[in-house]
């Protein structure tokens, strides 16, 4: 029986050691497999690298974008391995470049060299010298087209290499303006000088000048047609303006997380006025377009109707184009205006720096519009709008003030006022305590959201601004002054309760303007 037991704890420690060594073997065995996977993962890393650092070559442009999108591919699925990542992300980082650099050469070849002569150039629009010749057109599309698709921080927030590419690509769209720019400035004044030329030799028939100039003048035509299509989209305008108007990202409770203490003169503003003053250089065709186009069309998707007159022109029901201007421009102002409104309000604004950052925007209107495109009714809109918006900033920001003084007692849920009455021992002396003590408490508010929030402190709105400023000391210095008087009557120990004058009070509130 002894020679039993001790066999079986032989057996026993030979099957443990058994195990121990498997074990080591799995473990062995699973090491190699990550070391082969590494090599195979350096060398397929090295392979894209050399491929990436050579550039897109001749005929193998497909071979190129295939290996940026196979790092694009790779940065998904390296969670964690942050310095490999940093790698891979310099590589796409650098393809891009690449890319660019190849597309910026060919459109550098097809902005140089001999301008086209009239035997080369026709009226169409496809043949301006603003196009590319058709033997680039191949190689250039698809480079356009897989760039449009790189990862940038508006499309890929989180990509490591968006930022880069975002600024390669915005170099190149400057690069680009500026090469393509020139050269049709250069084909258009080119094919001028050679008619001018012409047109002076003798043995040249002036019937065929003639011509040749004609088609001339029609390439130039075309191309100022082309571009003001492209700066007047009045309806797309109106469009911007609306969308600018939606609220972004909304959190808990409705709160949008960018509802912030932000006052400043918004981008589309600017942009209305800028819009509205460049009218008058191209004036007669952006009217006529819009009288094709019928008064009132261009608010198409407000419940009227396209081809029918929202409008009446004038006594004999024809419109003129001066009419039909007018409207237009009241629309942009009032759509302007509507959608500052929205993005005051709440979620998009604080209620008290909404006011402000209203107030500043209408006031911006109100001192840069230029006056004589404006319409009587126009100038009321922004006039009322201007009152309105002025009316909500005492509201938000110093009623609170005037109700802190009035004759009426301070709320009994006020905290403050509690606290403070239960220090004066009540009375009429602990009112008149209670009611300096919120003055000042909502005071350093108001000057404290000021300092956070400019009011009108853009230039050229000075005028605005003097307005406002001696408003609000008319109402807020004197009513204080007032309080001071009165309640002096009440009691000796006045005196005390009174930590600034009305004078300092008004040199504070000049100083927020």
């Amino acid at each position: 029986m002894d020679d039993e037991t001790a066999e079986i704890e032989l057996l026993q420690q030979n099957l443990n050691k058994t195990r121990q060594i498997s074990k080591r073997m799995t473990n062995i065995d699973k090491t190699l497999e990550k070391i082969d996977d590494v090599a195979t993962r350096e060398e397929d890393l090295s392979a894209e690298e050399s491929l990436i650092l050579r550039g897109p070559q001749a005929g193998q442009l497909h071979l190129y974008k295939e290996a940026v999108e196979r790092l694009n591919a790779n940065i998904a699925f390296k969670a964690g391995e942050s310095a490999e990542i940093a790698k891979i992300a310099d590589l796409v980082e650098t393809g891009a470049k690449r890319l660019v650099q190849l597309y910026t050469k060919i459109v550098a070849e097809g902005s140089s060299g001999p301008t086209p002569t009239s035997d080369r150039i026709n009226t169409s629009l496809l043949s301006l010298p603003s196009t590319f010749t058709p033997t680039l057109l191949p190689t250039l599309t698809p480079i356009v087209k897989f760039l449009r698709g790189m990862p940038i921080p508006a499309t890929h927030p989180s990509h490591p290499a968006a930022q880069g590419i975002a600024r390669t690509l915005m170099d190149a769209q400057r690069g680009f303006s500026d090469m393509r720019g020139n050269w049709c400035v250069k084909c258009l004044d080119a094919q001028g000088k050679r008619l001018v030329v012409r047109a002076g030799t003798s043995d040249v028939d002036p019937l065929q000048t003639g011509r040749e100039f004609g088609e001339w003048v029609e390439i130039i035509l075309a191309t100022a047609d082309l571009v003001q299509r492209r700066r007047w989209r009045s309806d797309e305008f109106l469009a911007d303006i609306k969308l600018a108007a939606l609220p972004t990202a909304v959190g808990k409770g409705g709160v949008n997380v960018n509802a912030d203490v932000s006052t400043k003169v918004l981008d589309f503003t600017v942009e209305t006025v800028k819009y509205i003053s460049k009218i008058p250089e191209v004036e007669g065709a952006v009217s006529a377009a819009l009288l094709a186009l019928g008064d009132g069309n261009w608010k198409m998707g407000e419940g009227i109707q396209v081809g029918q007159k929202s409008k009446g022109g004038d006594a004999g029901g024809d419109e003129s184009e001066n009419v039909v201007l007018e409207h237009f421009i009241h629309d942009v102002i009032q759509t302007t205006i509507t959608s500052l409104q929205t993005i005051s309000r709440p979620p998009s604004r604080r209620p008290a720096f909404g006011a402000v950052f209203l107030l500043n925007n209408v006031a911006y209107l109100r001192a840069f519009l230029p006056a004589a495109l404006l319409a009587p009714p126009t100038v009321e809109l922004v006039q009322s709008n201007f009152r309105t918006a002025k009316a909500g900033y005492f509201d938000s920001n110093f009623t609170p003030l005037m109700q802190a003084i009035s004759d009426a007692p301070l709320s009994s849920t006020s905290n403050t006022s509690s606290s403070l009455t239960s220090l004066g021992g009540g009375g009429k002396s602990g009112q008149v305590k209670d009611k300096f003590a919120r003055f000042y408490e909502l005071f350093e508010e108001v000057v404290e959201r000021h300092r956070m929030g400019r009011l009108l402190d853009e230039e050229g709105v000075e005028r605005e601004r003097k307005v406002v400023e001696e408003e609000v000391v008319r109402i807020v210095v004197e009513s204080f002054r007032r309080f001071c008087v009165k309640a002096g009557g009440k009691g000796k120990n006045t005196q005390k309760y009174i930590k600034k004058t009305p004078d300092d009070i008004e040199a504070e509130i000049r100083s927020l303007f």
